[in-house]
């Protein structure tokens, strides 16, 4: 199973001014806000985030923040279901332990 590295995460954590402290086992699980699902969308989609391959750690962290809360918060994540499939499908591999989860 693919988990970001804590590199991934600080680096998150700066460019979208969350909390974070290294100990945190389940970081993206905890920090995930279904207020900012928009935020974290456009996040996901900026070119600098998916154009290297180390840039995976990023891009699956994101990924991580966007489903986790929604699913506690049916209204938003039905807002936005459409551009969430529309992105972990165009990754699959990437993605495909979340999917298969």
């Amino acid at each position: 199973m693919f988990i970001s590295d804590i590199k991934a995460r600080l680096s998150i954590a700066k460019r979208l001014n969350l909390d974070i402290d290294e100990t945190m086992q389940d970081w993206e699980y905890e920090i995930s806000d279904s207020k900012r699902l928009a935020e974290f969308i456009t996040e996901y989609d900026k070119p600098d985030l998916t154009k290297m391959k180390m840039e995976a750690d990023k891009e699956f962290a994101i990924n991580s923040i966007i489903l986790t809360k929604p699913i506690f918060n049916q209204p938003e994540f039905n807002k936005y279901i459409s551009e969430i499939k529309f992105r972990l499908s165009s990754n699959k591999e990437l993605h495909r332990e979340t999917i298969n989860y």
